[in-house]
C-alpha cells in the first residue's frame, strides 16, 4: 500500500480499497528512489548463488507497493537478463501442492526457448519428491542444513523417510534421486540464460506450518543458482509465529536466529515521513467533508450577554483536518490505519445522516478512540452523566485532577505506556473539554458547533451508527422549519409540530430549530410571524414562561428578523397583532432575551416594540401602586416582567417610583413598593391546600427601582416576625415580609 488511487466520481467519497500502487508514478511517498536502490542490489546477485532478501516492515506501511515498484525497476530496466515472478503460498491446500505451485512459479519465469522447456521437465519431475523432502525434514532439524552443501544433506536424512512416501511413484518417473534431479534443474536454469526474482509477500500472514513450508521451500528445494527470493513481513509476526513452534520453543531469541539464517540479506522498509502521513490523510478527510459537505463550525446566533470565544475564532480559521492532526496521536498512524479511520467515519456519517446529523471533528475522534481502544469506547457512555456535566464537583466532594482522571481512563486502554494514555486522554479532553481537567503541558481549544457528542440531544448518536430511537434527524427538522417559515403554515406531516404536545421531544426540536435559524434569512416578515403564532399556539408552557423553556429565542429570531425586515408601519402592526392574540406577557417574553442574529437590527426592534415597551411600564406601575388580584400576579406583577426590563424601562419606573415616594402619597411607601418584589411560590398539597413553598425578597431588583441609599429604616413600620403569616401571599403579608428583609439589609449594611 502506498497511497492507492480509487475510483470516484465528482463529489463522491473515495473508497479505500486498501490496494497497492502498481506503478513508480503514483508514487506519492517518495519511495521511488528506495525501491531502485533495493532492485540494484537484487540485481548485483545476478548469476551468483542463490539469495533470500526481504523487506520488513509493520503491517499498512506500504511494502507491496514497494515490491510492485521494484518489479518495474527489474522488469524494465533488465528484461533481458531477468524475470520476476510472484509466489503465493496461502493459495495451496497441502505441501505437496505448495511444492508443485513453487516450482511452477519458477518454472513460469523461464524463457518459451528449448532451454527454457527443459527447466519445466526439469521441475516437473522434481516437485514430487520435493514435497516429501519437505514432509520429511523435521523443523527441529532443518537448521542444520541451511549451510554450504545443505541441500545434498538434507535429501540424505530424508531419503529413507520420503522413499516409504514416494514409494514407486518416483520410481516411475525416473530411478534417479533427486540429488540428481535437483543438479539436472540448476543445469538447466544455467542454459536458460535468465535471472529469476521469486517476490513472496504478506508471509506474516501464514500459519506456523504454512510459514516453515515456504521457508524450508526457498532455502532448500529452490536453492538454485540465478534464482532469488524477496520476502515480504512484518518482523514481529513473523516471531511471534515462529516463537510457538517447535522449532523455536516459545524462546524468541531462537525464533529470531532462524529468521536471521533463512533472510539472508534483510532491508527494513523506510517509515513514512509524518509530512507524507499528514497529506494522505488531509486528502481523504477532505474527500469525505465534500461528499458530506462538511460545514465548519461557525457561531451565528449567540445570546446577547456571552462574549464571544476567542478561541472558538481561532478555531474557525483552521481546516478541520489540520485541529484532527492536531490531537490524533500521529505515532499510531499508518496509511492502512488512516484509510480504515477515514472508511469507517464515512460509514458512520452515511448511517446517521451525513454532516448535519454529526460532528465531524467529533465523529473522526470518536471512531479513532473505536478502532484503536475498543474497550474505552464502550466505557465511555457508561460516563454519560459526568462527561456530559460542567466538570464543577459537587459541594463536599473533591475535584479531581487531570492525573487521576488519566489513570482512569488508562484502564481502558490496553497499554502501559503512559505517553500514548496522555495522547488518549488528551482525545478524550478535545471531546468533552468542559467535563474533564486538562492535563498540563496539554493545549486542547474549546470548540463550539452544531451537533457535537458533548451535547446530551446528540451524545446518542456517536453509539448508535444509526439514528437512535426517540431522536429526530436535524436535516428533517430544517426542511419542516423551512417550509413553515415558506408558507406560514404546518405541513400536513409536520416533524415540529408532532413533537410539541411532548415535553422531551419539545425540548429536543427547539433545540435543532436554533441550530437552523439560517432558513430564516429569505423568509417574508408575513411568513415569520404567521410561524410565531403557530408556535406559540401549540408550545404547551406547564405553567411556565416560554423564557423558561427558552422557546422565546426561536419566537424573537421569528418575529426579531420581520420586524426588522418590515417597513415600520407594517412591524408595528405586526407586533401588535402578536400581543393581540397572546396578551402582553407572552409578547414580552418573547422580547425579553434577545440573540444575535444576522438580519436582525435591534434599533428597528426597538422602535417596533415601543407601544408594547409603554404598555409593560403602565402595568408595573399599575402594580406598584394597587392591589392586583391574585390570579393576575403571573401576568401583571413587576415581577412577571422583570427579565424584559431594561436599563430604559428600569429607570422610567424609578423616576416614577420615586417621585411617588416624595410626593407623599400616603398609598405609596418604601415597604409597598417593597412588597412586590417578594416572590412568593405556591402549590397544592396532598390535602388539597394551597401551600407557600419557596418565598423572597428580590433586593437586587428592589435596587433598581429604589437606590440602596434610600432604604431608610426610619421610613419603614414597626413590625414583628410574629406579625408574618407564612402561607399567605397578600399584599398586606408581602409589606411585612419586605419590611423586616429591608430592615435586616440597612443594619447590616451600617453595621
Amino acid at each position: 500500500m502506498n497511497a492507492p488511487e480509487s475510483s470516484a466520481g465528482p463529489g463522491e467519497v473515495k473508497i479505500n480499497l486498501d490496494t497497492e500502487i502498481k506503478l513508480m508514478v503514483h508514487d506519492r511517498l517518495d519511495r521511488k528512489q528506495y525501491a531502485r536502490r533495493v532492485a540494484q542490489r537484487i540485481q548485483q546477485a545476478g548469476t551468483g548463488s542463490s539469495v533470500v532478501f526481504g523487506l520488513a516492515g509493520p503491517w499498512g506501511t506500504g511494502k507491496t507497493s514497494v515490491l510492485n515498484m521494484i518489479t518495474e525497476v527489474i522488469t524494465t530496466e533488465n528484461a533481458d537478463s531477468w524475470s520476476v515472478v510472484a509466489f503465493t503460498p496461502w493459495s495451496a491446500g497441502d505441501s505437496l501442492t505448495l511444492v508443485e505451485e513453487f516450482y511452477q512459479v519458477i518454472a513460469g519465469a523461464m524463457p518459451t526457448s528449448t532451454e527454457g522447456k527443459r527447466v519445466r521437465r526439469a521441475l516437473a519431475a522434481a516437485a514430487p519428491v520435493g514435497s516429501a523432502i519437505i514432509k520429511a525434514v523435521g523443523t527441529s532439524a532443518i537448521e542444520k542444513w541451511i549451510g554450504e552443501g545443505g541441500v545434498q544433506d538434507a535429501l540424505l536424512a530424508g531419503k529413507d523417510a520420503f522413499a516409504e512416501k514416494v514409494g514407486d511413484f518416483t520410481a516411475a518417473i525416473e530411478p534417479n534421486p533427486f540429488s540428481e534431479r535437483f543438479r539436472a534443474v540448476s543445469d538447466a536454469i544455467q542454459a536458460a540464460g535468465k535471472n529469476v526474482l521469486v517476490i513472496v509477500d504478506d508471509i506474516d500472514r501464514l500459519h506456523a506450518d504454512e510459514l516453515l513450508s515456504v521457508m524450508k521451500s526457498v532455502r532448500l528445494l529452490g536453492r538454485f543458482d540465478r534464482v532469488h527470493y524477496l520476502l515480504s513481513y512484518d518482523e514481529e509476526t513473523v516471531l511471534d509465529v515462529l516463537e510457538k513452534t517447535d522449532l523455536a520453543s516459545n524462546n524468541r531469541s531462537r525464533a529470531r536466529r532462524y529468521l536471521e539464517k533463512i533472510i539472508q540479506y534483510p532491508f527494513a522498509l523506510p517509515p513514512i515521513q509524518q509530512v507524507h502521513l499528514a497529506t494522505e490523510f488531509r486528502e481523504h478527510l477532505n474527500a469525505i467533508i465534500k461528499a458530506h459537505s462538511v460545514i465548519p463550525a461557525t457561531n451565528s446566533v449567540t445570546l446577547t450577554d456571552e462574549d464571544e470565544d476567542e478561541d472558538e475564532d481561532n478555531m474557525n480559521r483552521e481546516s478541520i483536518p489540520d485541529l484532527l492532526l492536531g490531537v490524533l496521536p500521529t505515532e499510531l498512524l499508518t496509511l492502512r490505519s488512516i484509510y480504515r479511520l477515514c472508511t469507517q467515519v464515512d460509514i458512520m456519517l452515511t448511517l446517521v445522516g451525513g454532516n448535519s446529523e454529526l460532528d465531524f471533528f467529533d465523529a473522526t475522534v470518536i471512531t479513532f478512540i473505536r478502532l484503536h481502544y475498543p474497550a474505552l469506547y464502550k466505557q465511555i457512555p457508561r460516563w454519560r452523566t459526568e462527561l456530559l456535566g460542567s466538570g464543577t464537583p459537587t459541594i463536599g466532594k473533591k475535584e479531581v485532577t487531570a492525573e487521576e482522571k488519566q489513570a482512569e481512563v488508562a484502564r481502558y486502554t490496553d497499554t502501559k505506556d503512559d505517553f500514548e494514555n496522555k495522547s488518549v486522554y488528551v482525545l478524550l479532553v478535545s471531546l468533552f473539554p468542559d467535563a474533564l481537567p486538562r492535563p498540563k503541558g496539554s493545549y486542547t481549544p474549546t470548540r463550539h458547533a452544531h451537533c457535537q457528542i458533548r451535547d446530551a440531544n446528540y451524545f446518542a448518536r456517536y453509539f448508535a451508527f444509526g439514528l437512535p430511537a426517540q431522536d429526530i434527524r436535524d436535516s428533517d427538522v430544517r426542511t419542516d422549519f423551512e417550509r413553515l417559515t415558506d408558507t406560514g403554515d404546518w405541513s400536513s406531516t409536520s416533524i415540529i409540530r408532532e413533537a410539541l404536545p411532548i415535553q422531551e421531544r419539545r425540548r429536543l426540536v427547539r433545540g435543532k430549530i436554533m441550530q437552523q435559524l439560517d432558513v430564516i434569512a429569505d423568509a417574508s416578515p408575513q411568513m415569520c410571524f404567521s410561524a410565531a403564532h403557530l408556535l406559540t399556539r401549540e408550545i404547551p408552557t406547564d405553567g411556565a414562561d416560554l423564557v423558561f423553556s427558552r422557546w422565546s429565542e426561536v419566537l424573537y429570531a421569528l418575529t426579531g428578523h420581520a420586524m426588522s425586515r418590515a417597513e415600520p408601519d407594517a412591524a408595528r402592526d405586526l407586533i401588535s397583532g402578536y400581543r393581540n392574540e397572546f396578551g402582553l406577557s407572552t409578547t414580552a417574553d418573547v422580547l425579553a432575551r434577545p440573540i444575535e442574529l444576522l438580519g436582525i437590527n435591534q434599533a428597528k426592534v426597538l422602535a417596533a416594540t415601543s407601544e408594547i415597551r409603554q404598555q409593560v411600564l403602565e402595568r408595573c406601575m399599575t402594580d406598584l401602586t394597587t392591589a392586583i388580584p391574585r390570579d393576575q400576579r403571573g401576568t401583571h406583577s413587576i415581577l412577571s416582567f422583570i427579565h424584559y426590563l431594561d436599563d430604559d424601562l428600569w429607570q422610567q419606573l424609578s423616576e416614577q417610583a420615586q417621585a411617588l415616594l416624595h410626593n407623599g402619597d400616603v398609598s405609596v411607601s418604601l415597604a409597598s413598593l417593597g412588597a412586590r418584589f417578594v416572590s412568593m411560590s405556591e402549590r397544592i398539597d396532598s390535602d388539597g391546600n394551597l401551600k407557600v413553598v419557596h418565598h423572597r425578597f428580590e433586593s437586587n431588583d428592589f435596587a433598581k427601582l429604589i437606590p440602596r441609599d434610600l432604604w431608610k429604616t426610619d421610613e419603614l413600620p414597626i413590625v414583628t416576625q410574629a406579625d408574618l403569616r407564612p402561607d399567605d401571599t397578600s399584599l398586606e403579608n408581602r409589606t411585612v415580609y419586605a419590611t423586616l428583609a429591608l430592615r435586616q439589609l440597612v443594619d447590616r449594611a451600617e453595621s
